[in-house]
Protein backbone atom coordinates (compact mmCIF):
# COMPACT_ATOMS: atom_id res chain seq x y z
CA UNK A 1 0.00 0.00 0.00
CA UNK A 2 1.45 3.75 -0.81
CA UNK A 3 0.65 6.63 0.59
CA UNK A 4 0.25 10.27 -1.53
CA UNK A 5 0.45 13.53 0.22
CA UNK A 6 -0.49 15.84 -2.38
CA UNK A 7 1.56 19.07 -3.78
CA UNK A 8 -0.29 22.48 -3.59
CA UNK A 9 0.01 24.46 -6.67
CA UNK A 10 3.41 26.43 -6.54
CA UNK A 11 3.30 29.29 -4.78
CA UNK A 12 5.20 32.87 -5.90
CA UNK A 13 5.96 33.94 -2.15
CA UNK A 14 7.72 30.37 -0.89
CA UNK A 15 8.03 26.57 -1.51
CA UNK A 16 5.24 24.85 -2.82
CA UNK A 17 3.50 22.67 0.13
CA UNK A 18 2.38 19.41 1.29
CA UNK A 19 -1.13 19.03 1.77
CA UNK A 20 -3.70 16.03 1.79
CA UNK A 21 -3.39 12.10 1.94
CA UNK A 22 -4.26 10.16 -0.19
CA UNK A 23 -3.88 6.16 -0.61
CA UNK A 24 -3.40 4.13 -3.37
CA UNK A 25 -2.11 0.30 -4.27
CA UNK A 26 0.79 0.76 -6.73
CA UNK A 27 3.17 4.05 -7.66
CA UNK A 28 4.35 4.75 -10.81
CA UNK A 29 7.39 6.96 -12.44
CA UNK A 30 4.20 8.97 -13.78
CA UNK A 31 3.23 9.68 -10.48
CA UNK A 32 6.38 10.20 -8.74
CA UNK A 33 8.51 12.52 -11.76
CA UNK A 34 5.68 14.84 -11.73
CA UNK A 35 6.13 15.27 -7.90
CA UNK A 36 9.98 14.86 -8.01
CA UNK A 37 10.07 17.85 -11.01
CA UNK A 38 7.65 20.04 -8.71
CA UNK A 39 9.54 19.71 -5.46
CA UNK A 40 13.01 20.31 -7.29
CA UNK A 41 11.95 23.02 -9.41
CA UNK A 42 10.92 24.62 -5.99
CA UNK A 43 14.29 24.53 -4.22
CA UNK A 44 14.04 21.26 -2.44
CA UNK A 45 16.10 18.32 -2.25
CA UNK A 46 14.57 15.06 -2.59
CA UNK A 47 15.81 11.15 -2.34
CA UNK A 48 13.70 8.85 -4.95
CA UNK A 49 13.93 4.74 -3.61
CA UNK A 50 13.53 2.11 -6.35
CA UNK A 51 13.10 -1.81 -4.70
CA UNK A 52 12.77 -4.69 -6.96
CA UNK A 53 12.30 -7.88 -5.56
CA UNK A 54 11.87 -10.41 -7.80
CA UNK A 55 9.09 -9.29 -10.44
CA UNK A 56 7.61 -6.68 -8.89
CA UNK A 57 9.04 -2.96 -8.62
CA UNK A 58 8.07 -0.55 -5.83
CA UNK A 59 8.85 3.18 -5.92
CA UNK A 60 9.14 5.91 -3.59
CA UNK A 61 9.49 9.97 -3.00
CA UNK A 62 10.77 11.56 -0.03
CA UNK A 63 11.55 15.08 0.99
CA UNK A 64 12.32 17.17 4.07
CA UNK A 65 12.08 13.11 6.03
CA UNK A 66 8.77 12.98 4.89
CA UNK A 67 7.43 10.15 2.73
CA UNK A 68 5.68 11.71 -0.37
CA UNK A 69 4.40 8.81 -2.03
CA UNK A 70 5.62 5.18 -2.14
CA UNK A 71 6.26 2.59 0.71
CA UNK A 72 7.55 3.83 4.68
CA UNK A 73 9.88 1.37 4.62
CA UNK A 74 12.03 3.05 2.41
CA UNK A 75 12.33 6.03 5.31
CA UNK A 76 15.05 3.71 6.34
CA UNK A 77 17.25 4.81 3.38
CA UNK A 78 16.33 8.07 3.09
CA UNK A 79 19.19 9.81 5.41
CA UNK A 80 21.66 7.56 4.06
CA UNK A 81 20.76 8.64 0.29
CA UNK A 82 20.86 12.04 1.55
CA UNK A 83 24.36 11.86 2.62
CA UNK A 84 25.82 9.61 0.43
CA UNK A 85 24.33 10.60 -2.81
CA UNK A 86 23.56 7.36 -3.74
CA UNK A 87 23.29 3.95 -2.80
CA UNK A 88 22.65 0.18 -3.32
CA UNK A 89 21.64 -2.72 -1.39
CA UNK A 90 21.80 -6.33 -3.10
CA UNK A 91 19.48 -8.76 -1.84
CA UNK A 92 19.00 -12.31 -3.19
CA UNK A 93 16.10 -11.75 -5.03
CA UNK A 94 16.52 -8.19 -5.72
CA UNK A 95 18.06 -4.34 -4.88
CA UNK A 96 17.14 -1.01 -3.78
CA UNK A 97 18.37 2.00 -4.94
CA UNK A 98 18.35 5.18 -3.72
CA UNK A 99 19.42 8.59 -5.40
CA UNK A 100 19.43 11.67 -3.87
CA UNK A 101 17.96 14.75 -6.32
CA UNK A 102 19.14 18.11 -5.48
CA UNK A 103 17.56 21.28 -7.14
CA UNK A 104 18.13 20.44 -10.71
CA UNK A 105 16.03 20.59 -14.24
CA UNK A 106 14.11 17.76 -15.16
CA UNK A 107 14.69 16.23 -18.38
CA UNK A 108 12.58 13.39 -19.88
CA UNK A 109 14.34 11.44 -22.47
CA UNK A 110 12.66 9.39 -25.19
CA UNK A 111 14.41 6.77 -27.25
CA UNK A 112 15.67 3.28 -27.09
CA UNK A 113 19.08 3.16 -28.51
CA UNK A 114 22.89 3.99 -27.42
CA UNK A 115 22.50 7.80 -28.15
CA UNK A 116 19.49 7.93 -25.53
CA UNK A 117 20.73 5.58 -22.69
CA UNK A 118 24.24 8.21 -23.06
CA UNK A 119 21.84 11.12 -22.51
CA UNK A 120 19.91 9.23 -19.40
CA UNK A 121 23.42 8.28 -18.38
CA UNK A 122 25.92 11.97 -18.58
CA UNK A 123 21.94 13.96 -17.40
CA UNK A 124 22.06 11.83 -14.19
CA UNK A 125 26.13 12.23 -13.58
CA UNK A 126 25.12 16.02 -14.30
CA UNK A 127 22.85 16.30 -11.74
CA UNK A 128 19.47 16.64 -13.83
CA UNK A 129 16.74 14.83 -12.66
CA UNK A 130 15.61 11.75 -15.17
CA UNK A 131 12.72 9.82 -16.33
CA UNK A 132 13.44 7.63 -19.28
CA UNK A 133 10.62 7.00 -21.52
CA UNK A 134 11.57 3.86 -23.70
CA UNK A 135 10.44 0.75 -25.38
CA UNK A 136 13.53 -1.33 -24.81
CA UNK A 137 13.09 -4.37 -23.13
CA UNK A 138 16.22 -3.69 -20.85
CA UNK A 139 16.07 -0.59 -19.40
CA UNK A 140 18.68 0.81 -16.88
CA UNK A 141 17.66 -0.38 -13.47
CA UNK A 142 18.72 3.21 -11.69
CA UNK A 143 16.56 5.48 -13.55
CA UNK A 144 13.04 6.00 -13.50
CA UNK A 145 11.61 4.83 -16.44
CA UNK A 146 8.05 4.81 -18.07
CA UNK A 147 6.10 4.08 -21.57
CA UNK A 148 6.07 5.57 -24.29
CA UNK A 149 2.10 5.77 -23.99
CA UNK A 150 2.39 7.58 -20.39
CA UNK A 151 4.61 10.56 -21.53
CA UNK A 152 1.98 13.09 -22.06
CA UNK A 153 1.70 12.26 -18.03
CA UNK A 154 6.10 12.86 -16.97
CA UNK A 155 5.79 16.21 -19.27
CA UNK A 156 4.83 19.78 -18.10
CA UNK A 157 5.93 23.41 -18.50
CA UNK A 158 8.97 22.69 -15.94
CA UNK A 159 10.86 19.66 -17.76
CA UNK A 160 13.01 19.67 -21.00
CA UNK A 161 12.24 17.10 -23.07
CA UNK A 162 14.78 15.26 -25.67
CA UNK A 163 13.53 12.93 -28.30
CA UNK A 164 16.85 10.83 -29.53
CA UNK A 165 16.41 7.83 -31.77
CA UNK A 166 19.36 6.74 -34.31
CA UNK A 167 17.78 7.46 -38.08
CA UNK A 168 14.40 7.94 -36.15
CA UNK A 169 11.63 5.93 -34.70
CA UNK A 170 7.71 6.50 -36.13
CA UNK A 171 6.98 7.73 -32.64
CA UNK A 172 8.95 10.58 -32.64
CA UNK A 173 7.17 13.23 -34.50
CA UNK A 174 4.03 12.16 -31.75
CA UNK A 175 6.40 12.57 -29.02
CA UNK A 176 7.23 15.82 -29.97
CA UNK A 177 3.68 16.96 -30.68
CA UNK A 178 3.00 15.66 -27.23
CA UNK A 179 6.03 17.37 -25.33
CA UNK A 180 5.08 20.76 -27.22
CA UNK A 181 1.50 20.19 -26.41
CA UNK A 182 1.59 19.82 -22.51
CA UNK A 183 4.22 23.02 -22.51
CA UNK A 184 7.47 21.77 -22.16
CA UNK A 185 10.00 25.06 -21.91
CA UNK A 186 12.82 22.68 -24.20
CA UNK A 187 11.99 20.43 -27.12
CA UNK A 188 14.57 18.71 -29.38
CA UNK A 189 14.74 15.96 -31.90
CA UNK A 190 17.59 15.23 -32.56
CA UNK A 191 17.59 14.63 -36.27
CA UNK A 192 19.29 14.97 -39.69
CA UNK A 193 18.22 18.28 -41.39
CA UNK A 194 15.92 16.78 -43.91
CA UNK A 195 13.99 14.54 -40.96
CA UNK A 196 13.90 17.89 -39.15
CA UNK A 197 12.27 19.11 -41.62
CA UNK A 198 10.26 16.08 -42.63
CA UNK A 199 9.25 16.33 -38.93
CA UNK A 200 8.18 20.42 -39.09
CA UNK A 201 5.84 19.79 -42.15
CA UNK A 202 3.73 16.86 -40.32
CA UNK A 203 3.93 18.95 -37.26
CA UNK A 204 2.28 22.06 -39.35
CA UNK A 205 -0.04 19.28 -40.71
CA UNK A 206 -1.07 18.73 -37.12
CA UNK A 207 -1.99 22.68 -36.63
CA UNK A 208 1.60 23.62 -35.21
CA UNK A 209 2.56 27.13 -35.99
CA UNK A 210 5.47 27.92 -37.80
CA UNK A 211 6.35 31.01 -35.64
CA UNK A 212 5.55 28.76 -32.73
CA UNK A 213 8.38 25.67 -34.01
CA UNK A 214 10.81 28.60 -34.61
CA UNK A 215 11.03 29.18 -31.15
CA UNK A 216 10.05 25.65 -28.73
CA UNK A 217 11.68 23.41 -31.50
CA UNK A 218 15.52 22.67 -31.20
CA UNK A 219 15.91 20.17 -34.30
CA UNK A 220 18.75 19.07 -35.03
CA UNK A 221 19.51 19.20 -31.47
CA UNK A 222 22.48 20.71 -29.50
CA UNK A 223 25.42 22.90 -29.72
CA UNK A 224 27.66 22.40 -33.10
CA UNK A 225 30.66 21.33 -31.23
CA UNK A 226 31.79 19.07 -33.69
CA UNK A 227 30.19 15.94 -31.99
CA UNK A 228 30.40 12.82 -33.76
CA UNK A 229 30.61 9.69 -30.67
CA UNK A 230 26.90 9.34 -28.73
CA UNK A 231 28.59 10.49 -25.62
CA UNK A 232 29.51 14.12 -27.63
CA UNK A 233 25.73 14.22 -28.89
CA UNK A 234 24.68 13.92 -24.94
CA UNK A 235 27.28 16.67 -24.13
CA UNK A 236 25.64 19.11 -26.79
CA UNK A 237 22.25 18.37 -26.34
CA UNK A 238 22.54 18.76 -22.39
CA UNK A 239 25.01 22.09 -22.53
CA UNK A 240 22.11 23.58 -24.89
CA UNK A 241 19.76 23.10 -21.96
CA UNK A 242 21.71 24.02 -19.06
CA UNK A 243 22.80 27.29 -21.22
CA UNK A 244 19.32 28.10 -22.45
CA UNK A 245 18.10 27.47 -18.43
CA UNK A 246 20.39 30.02 -17.14
CA UNK A 247 20.66 32.22 -19.72
CA UNK A 248 24.40 31.98 -20.59
CA UNK A 249 25.93 33.72 -23.73
CA UNK A 250 27.61 30.58 -25.23
CA UNK A 251 30.97 32.63 -25.50
CA UNK A 252 34.34 31.00 -24.85
CA UNK A 253 35.07 31.41 -20.72
CA UNK A 254 38.40 32.75 -21.76
CA UNK A 255 35.79 35.93 -23.50
CA UNK A 256 33.62 36.19 -20.94
CA UNK A 257 36.45 36.66 -17.95
CA UNK A 258 39.60 37.14 -20.29
CA UNK A 259 42.51 37.13 -18.32
CA UNK A 260 44.49 38.92 -21.00
CA UNK A 261 42.90 42.04 -20.54
CA UNK A 262 44.85 45.20 -18.84
CA UNK A 263 47.76 43.20 -19.34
Amino acid sequence: MAVVKRLEPPREDGPQLISTVIVEDNVSSCTIFPLLSSLIANGKTAVVVIERRGDVEVRSLIADGVLIVGDFRHLAYYREALQAGRLRKDFEDGYVIATRYDPAIPLVVVGSGLISRKIVETAQASGFAVVYVTDSPLPPKDVLTAKLEELGNVVNERTAVVIANEGGREYDVDAVDTALRKGAWYVALMASRRRAQDSIRELLRRGHKLDDLRKRLRSPAGLDIGTASPGEIAVSILAEIIGLKNGASFRPMVEVKSPFEGL
